[in-house]
């Protein structure tokens, strides 16, 4: 009983990451896992919050540029920041650092709530996951989950979907690691070449293999608390 007691306090709930490059289908993945019952959280959800009027981010750049990356609500213009942001590498910088940061931290604060609810594993959809070096030290324990798409049909599917040209989806690919070394940084790598349909099928078999990955963390955690015990 004390050692199953050390067990569960040393446990900690399995945070996942899910990132991919532009088209992938890392949000059809989140919401897939939504709907399985895992709590979700998405990046670019908080950085629209930043971004709309009343925000942040919105607020920083209104005092510090007036209107001209802003639109007349208040909200920050984004094709207007992402051409200042082209123009001005310096800029560029200083935005990501600050959107970074206060991303990173929601999203611990998310994880947090759902832990302390008792939840098993909760999600956070995060495109710049490796780009922002969370790997390392940003998201300490969280597995990170590459959704894999050739980079032919995750081009079809962002200029069929948001309107990109080529020009932009070529920038913003370019602002990112290259796909093949995304997947191999990850823990676990889904595919997604195919039909929404078709990724939500795979969601029982990844369902099952978190589920085993935290039952192996929690043996882990076993042996090690059981050897200690007993060297004492």
């Amino acid at each position: 009983d004390m050692l199953r007691t050390i067990l569960n306090n040393s446990s900690r709930m399995q945070r996942l990451v899910i990132t991919g490059n532009p088209g992938c289908g890392k949000s059809t993945l989140t919401h897939a896992l939504e709907k399985a019952g895992l709590p979700t959280v998405s990046a670019d959800a908080l950085v629209a919050q930043l971004y709309a009027a009343g925000g942040e981010m919105a607020d920083y750049l209104g005092r510090r540029f007036g209107e001209r990356l802003l639109e007349d609500d208040g909200s920050v213009c984004k094709p207007a920041l992402l051409e200042a942001m082209q123009q001005d590498p310096g800029l560029r910088k200083e935005v990501e650092q600050m959107v970074h940061a206060l991303v990173r931290d929601a999203i611990l604060a998310f994880w947090d709530k759902a832990e302390a609810e008792g939840k098993d594993c909760a999600v956070a959809e995060i495109p710049l996951h490796f780009e922002c070096g969370w790997h390392k030290a940003g998201l300490p324990g969280a597995l990170s989950l590459t959704v894999r798409c050739p980079r032919e049909i995750r081009l079809q599917r962002i200029m069929a979907t948001r309107g990109w040209n080529e020009e932009k989806a070529a920038t913003l690919e370019a602002w990112q690691w290259p796909a093949e070394r995304k997947e191999a940084a990850s823990d676990l790598v889904v595919d997604n070449a195919g039909t929404p349909a078709d990724l939500r099928a795979r969601i029982p078999a990844l369902l099952e293999q978190l589920t085993a990955l935290r039952q192996q963390a929690q043996d882990d955690i076993l042996r090690q608390v059981t050897a200690c015990w007993q060297v004492k």
